[in-house]
């Protein structure tokens, strides 16, 4: 059981996962930490209390132990049910660390430039694992960008499903890369930040960062701390990629619109 208590007396109880098993069922749970954002302070049988103090003894072990011990849970009860090699497990971050300074802070984006909230790569890069032993015996590194919008043509790839043709995926189907098919994603990853006046088109190799004091391109490969503006060396390139950004953000916020 997690407890989250905001300001006042508002309190939530969250169960952090739910296990369901029956032959030919597939289900699927989500373990979310509630972040750093708050500090967390470890009380017995793993119940956490959130709040929205920050206490000078709170660390990022507490958090890291909180994790740990509900992923602990899940991996003990997929075992029970003799499920544990046939269950895809996905970890990943949801944003870089908090930046310097900040009360927040609690990591380093190491050779990255930019912080959580930032549309640079120590804002939007982060690890990403995929355990499932029934298919991956040994371990792969996959250096091609990647998104959590790739999950679900991922899985529905490995069920030997269709995607329904009645929406627009920006996630792609991993299974290529993961097996060595294919040697770089065949489309890019957009982000949006700070109300859609800052946005990102991310290829295998090329990332364009438009803002309203104009666009950037970079080589994430080379250099992925986002040092070198290429844009007016390749102009092509920087044109396609702009193009591609204002299609797909025309289509993500028509979307938005049309279900506020």
């Amino acid at each position: 059981m997690t407890i989250a208590q905001t300001e006042g007396d508002a309190t939530y109880t969250l169960d952090p996962f739910l296990v369901s098993a029956a032959q030919g069922y597939t289900a699927t749970s989500t373990i979310s930490g509630t972040g750093l954002n708050t500090p967390l302070i470890n009380l017995p049988m793993s119940i956490n209390v959130i709040t929205s103090d920050f206490l000078d003894d709170s660390t990022i072990g507490d958090f890291e132990q909180a994790m740990d011990d509900q992923i602990g849970r899940l991996r003990l009860a997929l075992s029970e049910l003799g499920v544990a090699d046939n269950t895809m497990l996905w970890f990943c971050s949801d944003n870089g660390p908090a930046r310097q300074g900040s009360p927040r802070h609690v990591g380093s984006p190491g050779h990255l430039s930019g912080y959580k909230l930032s549309i640079q790569e120590g804002g939007i890069r982060v690890p990403g694992l995929l355990v499932w032993p029934d298919q991956i015996k040994q371990p792969i590194t996959v250096s091609d960008p990647c998104v959590t919008s790739d999950y679900f043509p991922t899985i529905l790839s490995s069920l030997e499903m269709d995607l329904p043709v009645d929406r627009i995926y920006d996630g792609i189907n991993l299974w290529p890369l993961i097996q060595g098919q294919s040697r770089e994603r065949t489309k890019p990853i957009g982000f949006l930040n700070r109300e859609a006046t800052e946005a990102v088109w991310v290829g295998a190799r090329y990332k364009l960062i438009s803002t309203p004091e104009g666009d950037q391109l970079f080589d994430i490969i080379k250099d992925p701390a986002e040092k070198a503006d290429l844009s007016a060396g390749l102009p092509s390139i920087t044109r396609t990629m702009k193009y591609e950004l204002n299609q797909w953000k025309a289509g993500v916020l028509a979307e938005l619109n049309s279900i506020q």
